[in-house]
Order: C-alpha cells, then structure tokens, then sequence
C-alpha cells in the first residue's frame, strides 16, 4: 500500500515538474519550436536580423496621420448600429474562447474585425519568402493576413520580387501582406501573441520596401508605416495594434531594421464604448493597409508599363542591320590579255587538189 502511495506520489510530483528547455521547444506534434515565436530566445535571433519591438525609439513619420485615419467613426459601429445588446452578445462569444480557433471565428473575426470584401487569409504557410541574413527563423503562418490579388500587379513584377512579395508557392494566394491578425485561447501566452505579431510584422516590412525599392530605391525609406498587426486575447478582451516601419542601416549583416511599436490598446470587453473604438481603429486600418497596398500596386505597375514602352520604342527606332550578299565569296580581279589580231590570208593560198 505505501509502495502505491509512493508511486502515485512519484507520478503526481512528475505532473507538476517544471517545463524542461527541451520539452518547452518540441511541439505535441514532435516538431521543433526552435526559431519560432514559442523559442525561449526567439526575440534576441529577430534582434539579430534587426526585428525587434521599440516602443521608446522613434516613431514612424506617419504616426499622426495613421491615429486620425483610425479614429474616424464608422456608422457601423455607432450605437445606433452596434447597440449593447450586441456587445451583451459578444461578451457572451469572448466568454466561450476558449481555444484559438474559437477565439479567432467566434469573437475576433465574427464581432471586432467585421465584415468587409478585403482579401483575407487564414492559417497560410508563408513557404515562399527569403530567409532571413541569419538563417535562423522558421516559416511563418500567421492566423489571418490581409494582401492583394495577384492578378492586380504585373506578371513580370511578381516574378522579379517573388520571394520578398509572394508569401506562399501557392501562386493564387494573397501577395504584398501588411495586415496581421493573431489570436490566443484564454490559456495561450500573451508574450507569445506578441512574438507572432512581430514576427509578422517583420515580413510585412520586408514586403512593403521591396516594392517600394522597385518604385524607387532613392525614397524606399521614408521612415513610414505601411504593415499594421493586430493581437486579441480573450482573457480580458485585450487588442493590441501594432505599427511596423523600416529604417535603413549600415554596418550591419542587414540592410534596414524593422521597428514594432504599440499603437493602441483596448479592453474590448469592459464596457461597448471600449468596444465600438477598439472595433473602429482595427477596421479603419484594415482599410488603410489595403489603400497603402492599392497605391503601391498602382505605381509599381505604371513603373513597369512605362519602362515596357520605352524598350518597344527603342526596337523600333534602331537601324535594320545591312542586308548579306547573296554571295559571300570574295571577288578576285583576273587580268585579261588583250585580243590578238588576226593575220591577214595570203593572196597566193595553195590550192590543195584531189590526187589523180
């Protein structure tokens, strides 16, 4: 009986042990965390590819610009639109997300991100992207992303920055992305849900100046925000946005940093006043991103058409190479002798006559 004892003892004590480091980076699947944003050192390797959170450095110059845009009220979300029996509706939704999955359809996407016709994807595998300088930073897969169709920038430009604006080998999925949502069940980490959006954020960044790069490479860095990222976690209805802008450098093994700074922060379940602003600032800025999106789209594929048309002039204008000669054997001058003249007949020609 003791001997029993013990051993349920042993197995109760084995339970409570502490989260080993190689248990903390292997996955219920068996598949390494290491390089992904549940890697105790995940935020000193993306410090080392120049990604890290600066709340206290310098803002991007935007900043002004983006808080007005995501103020303005939407009538969607007025009182008399999104009254508070709807936000009783989903306090009632947010109670019950209790896993991820519930988390991101039933209270983020159902009541605060809302409807709208922008491209959206969930759970992608960003398969197709560059590595990073230092090698060390696995796929990404975001919860939701927002990007543009493929078919709205040129061929030949997609094929030139394929790897910076293409996230997934999946050609037909969403490209250029600059708008992130990540969610947690009440349980999930809240430092991990900021990991996820930084490491978003980062690729969102290298996406937005590579096509700004290809525009111009002399304004590619304006010190502007053009990649946003969203955080919700049920656990106190927290959204947190965040702002993503690149700043180039030198002397180091990257060629420009990628600064997150918070935003805003909300506790969308604590009153619907809370609620109606936290749901605003998000839509509006899904709404922004697409319109840095459309914009750089547009001036990208004027770039292209231009530099097409400019190459068509230019086979038309230059000269038709000169025509071969049908025989193209050298030609050799042979000297001639002058005619001789031809000796005058003899006056007394022998006659020949047949023999008798």
């Amino acid at each position: 009986m003791k001997r029993s004892q013990s051993g349920l003892a042993k197995q109760a004590g084995s339970a409570k042990r502490p989260r080993t480091e190689s248990s903390y980076q292997t996955s219920s699947s068996g598949q390494s965390k290491l390089g992904t944003a549940y890697d105790p050192a995940f935020e000193q390797k993306f410090k080392d590819n120049g990604v890290f959170m600066d709340d206290s450095g310098p803002k991007p110059n935007n900043w002004t610009d983006i808080q007005t845009r995501l103020a303005r009220p939407r009538r969607s979300l007025s009182p008399t639109q999104f009254s508070d029996s709807e936000f009783a509706k989903f306090k009632e939704a947010n109670g019950k997300a209790t896993t991820e999955t519930t988390t991101i359809t039933d209270a983020f996407f159902l009541y605060i991100a809302g409807t709208t016709n922008i491209l959206s994807q969930k759970d992608v595998v960003f398969n197709n992207l560059q590595d990073w300088p230092m090698k060390n930073i696995k796929q990404v897969k975001p919860d939701s992303y927002d990007g543009s169709d493929p078919s709205d920038l040129r061929l030949g430009i997609r094929e030139m920055l394929s790897e910076s604006i293409e996230p997934s080998t999946d050609k037909s999925r969403p490209i250029l992305a600059n708008c992130f949502k990540e969610g947690k069940g009440v349980k999930g980490s809240p430092l991990v849900l900021r990991q996820q959006a930084l490491r978003d954020g980062g690729e969102g960044g290298r996406a937005m100046i590579a096509i700004r790069t290809y525009i111009d490479p002399e304004t590619a860095y304006d010190g502007n925000a053009y990649t946003m990222a969203a955080t919700y976690h049920p656990e106190g209805g927290l959204l947190i946005l965040y702002t993503v802008h690149a700043v180039a450098v030198t002397g180091k093994p990257y060629p420009a940093e990628y600064r997150m700074r918070r935003l805003n922060i909300w506790i969308m379940d604590f009153a619907p006043e809370a609620f109606r602003e936290g749901a605003t600032w998000l839509r509006n800025g899904r709404d922004l991103m697409k319109e840095y999106r459309d914009g750089h789209i547009a001036l990208a594929n004027n770039k292209f058409q231009t530099q097409q048309a400019a190459a068509a002039d230019q086979a038309v204008q230059a000269p038709s190479p000169a025509q071969p000669l049908a025989n193209t054997q050298p030609h050799v001058l042979v000297a001639v002798p002058p005619p001789q003249p031809v000796p005058p007949q003899s006056a007394h020609r022998k006659v020949l006559r047949p023999r008798k």
